[in-house]
C-alpha cells in the first residue's frame, strides 16, 4: 500500500472518529465531563490504530505491487529515421512527461508548506515558553512542577515539556489569595489529567494533518472537553464552593488578554462564550458511578469505526486490488502471448498494470484507448496477419495515442495519427504531409506506413521487443546502448545507467498494455 493511502487513511480516520465522537458526546448526557474527555481521546487513538490494521488487512502489500509514481508518458511518439543523429542529449532534452507532474509537485510543494508553517509554529511556542520561564520568578518547585509568576501574561496558563510541568501565574494574583488558590487547583487539575502532555499530541497531529478541518474541530472540542472536566474534578474533589469558583473565572476573564506564547502547547483561559457554558454547567454536575452504560457507549462508538473501517477498505479493495508478480504470471501463461516479446511479471510490469487498473487518470485512459480501439481493429489486425507479424503490435497505438487520430499541433515534434509517426519518418515512408493534407491522418495510409517501418525495424534487429523500443527512440539510438551494453538483454538494458529513465517505464507500459489487450476484464472490473 503507498505511502499516500495510508496518510489519506489517517484524515478519513479523523473526520469520522470526529462526527462519532460529537455525536456520541450531544446523544450521551448522562456522561460526565471527565468521562467525556476519555472517551474522546481514546476514540481519536483507536480510529487512527483501527483504519491502519483494517487496511492492511484488506490490502495485500508486496514489494513488487506497492504502487510507485511515475510521470505519465505524453501519448505521441518520436521516430527517427535512419540518417538521423539521435543522441541521448537530444533524447533527454526532449520533453517526454504530462503535465500531471507538475500538478503532483504542487500537491506536494503546498503540502510541504503547510507542514513546515505549523511546525514552525510549534518551535516559536517552544521559543517562547523558554523565554517565559526564564524571566519569571520560580515560587516552588514540587516533583517537576514549577510554579512561576510572571509579568508577560494577564492570564495563568501551564505547559509541560518532557518531565517537567510549569504554572505561570500572573503577578497581580499575588494580592488575591483566594483566587491564588483556585487559579493553582486549577493548572495542577489540568496537569493531572494530562492536558498539557496532550496538547503536544494534538498539536503533531495538526503539524502532518493541517489540511483537514476536521483536526481543528478536534482541537477545539478536546479543549472545552478539557476545561468541563477540570471544572467537575475540582468542585467534586477540592471541597470547592461552585459560586466561589465560578466567580474566581469571571473576574479572570476581565483582564486585559495579553498571552504570549501563541497557545500552542500551553493550556489557557477559553474565551468569553465557553466560559459562560462552563459556569451553567457547574452548577449541574452530578456524581455517577453508572459504568455499564459507559462500558455500551464505548463499545457501540468502537463498533461504528470498525464498521466505518472496513467498509471503506472493502470498498477501495475492490477497486484497488494490486496484483501480486504470481498473480500476473499466472494471467500471462494463460494469455497465450507471443513469446518473441518476453513478457513476464518483473516488478516493473506488475506495477504498470496496477496503476491502469488503480491510477484514475492511467484507468481513464486506458478504457478510453480500449473503447477506441474496437473501431480500427479490424482492419489493422488484418494487416498484422497479411504480414504475419504479431497482433501484439496492436498495442503500440494504444500507449502513443489511446487510438485517437491526433493531430500534429497536440505535440511539439509534430507527431499525428493513432500511430504518432513524425514528419521526417512519414516523408520516408512516402506519406505526403502539407497544408492542405494530411495522410498520417488515415487509418489506412498510417497503418501501412508504421508496418512498414516495423517490419524494416525488425529486419534490422530481428527481435520485437528491440523493434518496439526503437519505434520509440530511434534505431540509432539502440543501436548505440546495444554496444555499450554488450547485451541483448531489454530489462538488462532499460536498468542499466547508460538508459534513459523513461525507457524502462515505457517498456512496462507497453507489456502491461499487452496483457490488458488480452485481458480486458483487468481494468474493467
Amino acid at each position: 500500500m503507498h505511502l499516500t493511502h495510508y496518510y489519506f487513511l489517517l484524515n478519513l480516520a479523523i473526520c469520522i472518529s470526529y462526527i462519532v465522537t460529537y455525536t456520541t458526546i450531544r446523544l450521551c448526557y448522562f456522561i460526565s465531563p471527565t468521562k467525556k474527555l476519555k472517551l474522546a481521546r481514546f476514540l481519536l487513538l483507536s480510529s487512527l490504530f483501527i483504519f491502519i490494521v483494517v487496511a492492511n488487512l484488506n490490502f495485500p502489500k508486496t514489494l513488487e505491487n506497492v504502487y510507485h509514481y511515475t510521470p505519465n508518458f505524453i501519448h505521441t511518439k518520436q521516430f527517427i529515421s535512419a540518417s538521423s543523429n539521435y543522441t541521448l542529449k537530444t533524447l533527454a532534452s526532449t520533453p517526454r512527461f504530462s503535465p500531471k507532474i507538475s500538478y503532483f509537485l504542487l500537491v506536494i510543494t503546498t503540502c510541504l508548506a503547510g507542514w513546515t508553517l505549523f511546525f514552525t509554529l510549534y518551535l516559536i511556542s517552544l521559543i517562547k515558553l523558554r523565554n517565559i520561564y526564564r524571566h519569571s520568578f520560580c515560587l516552588h518547585k514540587i516533583h517537576g512542577t514549577h510554579i512561576l509568576f510572571s509579568h508577560l501574561t494577564d492570564m495563568p496558563f501551564c505547559w509541560s515539556w518532557v518531565n517537567q510541568n510549569f504554572i505561570c501565574i500572573p503577578q497581580h494574583f499575588l494580592t488575591k489569595r483566594d483566587h491564588l488558590r483556585l487559579i493553582m487547583q486549577h493548572e495542577l487539575q489540568h496537569i493531572r489529567q494530562g492536558d498539557t502532555n496532550w496538547l503536544h499530541v494534538i498539536s503533531i497531529l495538526k503539524i502532518f494533518f493541517c489540511f483537514n478541518p476536521f483536526i481543528f474541530l478536534w482541537i477545539s472540542l478536546l479543549k472545552q472537553l478539557q476545561e468541563f472536566a477540570c471544572d467537575e474534578a475540582i468542585i467534586f474533589t477540592k471541597n470547592v464552593s461552585t459560586t466561589t469558583y465560578a466567580q474566581c473565572l469571571i473576574d479572570s476573564m476581565k483582564y486585559k488578554f495579553r498571552f504570549v506564547t501563541g497557545s500552542e502547547i500551553a493550556l489557557s483561559a477559553t474565551t468569553k462564550s465557553i466560559l459562560y457554558r462552563r459556569v451553567n454547567m457547574m452548577f449541574g454536575y452530578k456524581k455517577t458511578n453508572r459504568k455499564f452504560p459507559l462500558i455500551l457507549v464505548y463499545l457501540f462508538s468502537i463498533c461504528v469505526i470498525i464498521s466505518a473501517a472496513f467498509a471503506f477498505a472493502s470498498n477501495e479493495n475492490k477497486k484497488n486490488h494490486m496484483l501480486t508478480s504470481t498473480e500476473v504470471e499466472t494471467i500471462i501463461q494463460r494469455s497465450n502471448l507471443d513469446k518473441n516479446f518476453q513478457i513476464t511479471a518483473t516488478p516493473e510490469v506488475v506495477s504498470a498494470l496496477n496503476k491502469f487498473r488503480n491510477n484514475p487518470e492511467e484507468h481513464a485512459f486506458i478504457l478510453s484507448a480500449l473503447e477506441n480501439m474496437k473501431t480500427y481493429q479490424p482492419y489493422i489486425q488484418d494487416q498484422l496477419t497479411k504480414n504475419n507479424m504479431p497482433k501484439e503490435l496492436l498495442a503500440i497505438p494504444l500507449i502513443e495515442s489511446g487510438y485517437k487520430p491526433l493531430d500534429a499541433a497536440k505535440n511539439r515534434v509534430a507527431a499525428a495519427g493513432i500511430w504518432q509517426i513524425i514528419p521526417s519518418t512519414a516523408t520516408r515512408l512516402g506519406l505526403v504531409i502539407n497544408a492542405q493534407h494530411d495522410d498520417r491522418l488515415n487509418t489506412e495510409l498510417s497503418t501501412k506506413a508504421a508496418l512498414t517501418y516495423l517490419k524494416l525495424l525488425h529486419d534490422q534487429f530481428h527481435d520485437w521487443t528491440l523493434v518496439i523500443l526503437s519505434y520509440e527512440y530511434g534505431e540509432n539510438y539502440i543501436n548505440e546502448m546495444l554496444m555499450k551494453s554488450n547485451t541483448q538483454d531489454v530489462w538488462k538494458i532499460a536498468r542499466s545507467s547508460i538508459a534513459p529513465k523513461d525507457l524502462k517505464e515505457y517498456l512496462a507500459m507497453f507489456n502491461a498494455s499487452v496483457i490488458i489487450m488480452h485481458n480486458p476484464s483487468l481494468v474493467l472490473e
